[in-house]
């Protein structure tokens, strides 16, 4: 899943970036650098650009999507020592295969965007026309409706994706446990059906397991990536959004909150659905095939 730009916080290094619809291949990203927060540089290793005859070429284009950028944000791009305008997102170039940079030239890729300011006061966003970014009252209404609605929306599925990640550890136990090799007096009472069905059992576990493994990683990974970024959510909420107080920006600050949203409660929805189905086809399934097996034993040591 792409995340989008809007959702980064500043990198602490460098970070695999990999490319949409090709996942062998990858770049390297370095998210908001200090000196220039609004920015992302990126590394295409030249093994990656050979690659293009086999998998497609790597352009400008593609590059700008992986690291979840709006082309239309983009107001300048720098790559091989040139640097050039806004104008380059609608020229030819920007999709065109990118070739090995010169011998001895810079071979890192910059695009930056225009910046988001939440600081200015409403007087200060407010041209002399009484409007904010050209928008008409009822706009400026119904934006920061549809933020703070987004908002409540994202704290909520939060929770709920915390209380999920719990459920989700404690099911990665059970079905640990229950993935055992059986018994000896286990395999005596088995006949050839019910090997099949335990070793069939516990392939379920095993991959339902792997899924739950996934979600815990991504709920884990979010909670790093969006730390910085949920701050900032907060105090424009506080500042602007919840006093109904116009600022500059308005337009790009609604879309990374619905982004965001979108993000969590397409967490929780996975993450249930994975819940759900530990459950049903690992859990149970497993304790169906032991039981029927205990019953087995049972019955053999009363016959004794």
């Amino acid at each position: 899943m792409v995340v989008p730009f809007a959702l980064r916080v500043p990198s602490t290094g460098w970070e695999p970036l990999p490319l949409p619809g090709t996942p062998a291949r990858s770049v390297w990203a370095w998210f908001r650098p200090a000196h220039q927060p609004d920015t992302v540089v990126l590394n295409v290793p030249p093994e990656v650009l050979s690659m293009s005859s086999d998998v497609g070429p790597v352009t400008l284009q593609q590059l700008a999507l992986a690291a979840g950028l709006d082309p239309s944000s983009i107001v300048s791009c720098v790559f091989y020592g040139y640097s050039y305008g806004a104008e380059l997102v609608r020229s030819p170039a920007f999709q065109q295969p990118l070739a090995q940079p010169p011998t001895g030239v810079d071979p890192t890729i910059v695009f930056s965007l225009a910046p988001v300011s939440a600081t200015q006061t409403p007087q200060q966003a407010t041209s002399q026309s009484g409007t904010v970014d050209g928008l008409s009252e009822g706009q400026v209404h119904e934006i920061l409706v549809s933020m703070e609605r987004d908002w409540k929306a994202a704290v909520k599925a939060e929770k709920q994706a915390a209380g999920l990640h719990r459920q989700l550890i404690d099911m990665q136990m059970r079905l640990s446990n229950l993935n055992r090799d059986l018994g000896p007096e286990e395999r005596l009472c088995c006949d050839r059906s019910d090997m099949d069905a335990w070793q069939e059992a516990r392939r379920w576990l095993r991959e339902a397991a792997t899924r739950l493994s996934r979600y815990v990683r991504e709920f884990d990974a979010g909670e790093t990536v969006y730390a910085g970024k949920k701050q900032w959510f907060q105090q424009l909420y506080d500042q602007s959004i919840a006093p109904k107080q116009p600022f500059s920006g308005m337009v790009q600050a609604r879309g990374e909150f619905e982004a965001y949203r979108k993000t969590l409660q397409h967490l929780v929805q996975s993450m249930t659905s994975a819940y759900q189905s530990a459950k049903q086809d690992g859990e149970l399934r497993a304790q169906q095939v032991l039981n029927r097996i205990a019953a087995k034993i049972s019955a053999s040591r009363s016959g004794r």
